[in-house]
């Protein structure tokens, strides 16, 4: 029965079955033709006298050339565009259960699983600290299935951010997107490892942005997209990209117990921790002494100075000509362009100390050539190859490096005779020296010796650090430790500038580990 508030009851036609003749488009039909509207048959033939005498043609319409209807879609040629710079990560490591009988602890190996994307052809990805965490060995896959040994650089814990590094060259680098324009209802693509079904790929679109959440009551994120994409386990790590095929994200969590409410962290805020993550002073122990602003609109990527110290490289020069000024806007890096902080980080990895290399710089409205060359790492501890990464310190404070001002420079000044004893007395630790023998990891890292830690006191600062009996002092303050003189000259450099917390650069077993240590008042 088709009623007549029906769409079907449209033009003011009367209801079928009950004679009345309605008004039909496009001419009206003989009342013949509407007779034998009441059956099945007679509208058939209705509809195609009345489609005759609208001026239809009598043929069939064509059979579409269904051949030549394009398969690739924008979502297609995206996932093209961004899915070779996607990478697998599957992870091991050790967890404990409690034995209810005899109260002890039980390790088992389990297996992991995330993702990671690639920023740097030479094998440098990022990805979710929270997929590197403690894992005791990581495996990345390509999308051809080509396998590489993995090992973590450095990590942002409160960002949930990580830089991990492969044996690779020329890989292709993650097309990069802003976040700075976002749409709501904008359709993006999720590619990652989704409970390890490697390149998955998803697609959905952004249903707000600007969300805060908390995860536990340690781990809270901050300004994330927030997208019904289908998130897996494993997509951690990963890239939110959009219909370009650019990065606008990185995947990073999903609500428990929920339907497609995941989150990725916007890419211009990932980009800032990465230029952390990839600096030379991080992991080469070279500064450059510039500190960039990144501005970002839908039409431009710039990384402007913002500061620069006029006695480091980049405030000198290379040639006696001056170096950046605050306000310029580096474009180029040698041959490397460059669109932000991040950018100019991993264009001065892997420098030569002592080369130069020529930066483009646009200031005031003209481009000049800047020379920098930065020096060797000198007295401070090369980045070793092994996994490095921040000890979870017990208390917060110790992520924070305190700068109460100039400290008084008539204190007493540390001295090679006493430098180590008063370090002990103000990190809580006994410390001895020992060189490195052939064969043990201290020469293998290329160390000629350090400190070991022969006793921690209980809830002293080196206890607060998680510092452990047995680890390796290697450097403090972004200073080698081999000689009591090393001592001396760290306290009263940390004295001068104010400084009471310290980076600690230390050796537990394979593992190139960091943390800060706060020292205790004289």
């Amino acid at each position: 029965m088709i009623h007549t508030d029906s769409p079907l009851a449209a033009c003011g036609s009367a209801p079928f079955g009950t004679g009345a003749v309605g008004t039909v488009a496009c001419g009206s039909a003989p009342a013949s033709a509407v007779g034998i509207a009441t059956s099945r048959v007679g509208v058939a033939a209705y509809l195609t006298l009345l489609a005759l005498l609208c001026g239809a043609p009598r043929s069939s319409a064509q059979t579409p050339d269904y051949a030549a209807v394009s398969r690739i879609s924008p979502t297609v040629a995206a996932v093209r565009r961004a899915a070779p710079s996607v990478l697998n990560l599957h992870s091991v490591k050790t967890t404990y259960d409690d034995e209810p009988v005899f109260g002890s602890r039980k390790p088992r190996k389990v297996n992991g699983m995330g993702t990671a994307i690639v920023v740097d052809p030479r094998g440098y990805l990022l990805t979710n600290h929270h997929v590197v965490d403690g894992v005791e060995s990581l495996r990345a896959t390509d999308e051809s299935g080509a396998s590489y040994v993995a090992r973590t650089l450095s990590v942002d814990p409160q960002h949930d951010l990580a830089l991990v590094k492969i044996d690779a060259d020329n890989l292709p680098v993650m097309p990069l997107g802003t976040s700075c324009d976002l749409m709501r209802g904008e359709t993006v693509i999720a590619i990652g490892n989704a409970f390890g079904y490697e390149h998955t790929v998803s697609k959905g679109i952004i249903s707000q942005l600007f969300r805060d959440v908390e995860v536990t009551e340690t781990q809270s994120y901050r300004n994330l997209i927030q997208t019904d994409a289908s998130i897996n386990p494993g997509n951690s790590g990963g890239p939110l990209i959009n219909v370009r095929g650019e990065v606008i994200g990185i995947n990073v969590a999903i609500r428990a117990g929920a339907q497609r409410i995941g989150f990725a962290i916007p890419i211009d805020d990932a980009r800032e921790v990465l230029a952390q993550l990839m600096s030379v002073e991080r992991l080469e122990n070279r500064t450059h002494g510039a500190l960039f602003s990144d501005r970002k609109t839908p039409e431009t990527k710039q990384a402007v100075v913002a500061r620069v110290d006029p006695r480091s490289p980049a405030g000198r020069g290379a040639d006696g000509q001056g170096g950046l000024n605050r306000g310029d806007v580096v474009e180029r890096v040698g041959r490397t362009p460059v669109e932000d902080a991040a950018d100019f980080e991993r264009a001065l990895l892997g420098v030569r100390p002592g080369e130069t290399v020529t930066l483009t710089v646009l200031r005031d409205g003209s481009r000049v050539p800047v020379a920098l060359s930065l020096p060797g790492a000198g007295r401070a501890v090369a980045q070793a190859p092994s996994q490095t990464r921040q000890i979870a310190a017990r208390t917060a404070a110790v992520r924070t490096v305190e700068l109460p001002g100039k400290a008084e420079l008539t204190a007493k000044r540390a001295t090679a005779d006493d430098a180590v004893q008063r370090f002990e007395a103000r990190s809580g630790c006994k410390v001895e020296r020992v060189a490195a023998a052939p064969g043990e990891r201290l020469a293998e890292f290329g160390y000629k010796g350090g400190y070991r830690v022969a006793e921690v006191r209980s809830g002293g600062p080196a206890d607060r650090a998680l510092i452990k009996t047995g680890d390796i002092l290697l450097g403090l303050h972004d200073f080698s430790t081999l000689i009591p003189a090393d001592f001396a000259y760290i306290l009263n450099l940390a004295a001068d500038d104010g400084v009471k917390m310290l980076r600690c650069d230390i050796l537990r077993g394979g593992d190139r580990l960091y943390t800060f240590l706060k020292l205790d008042e004289e």
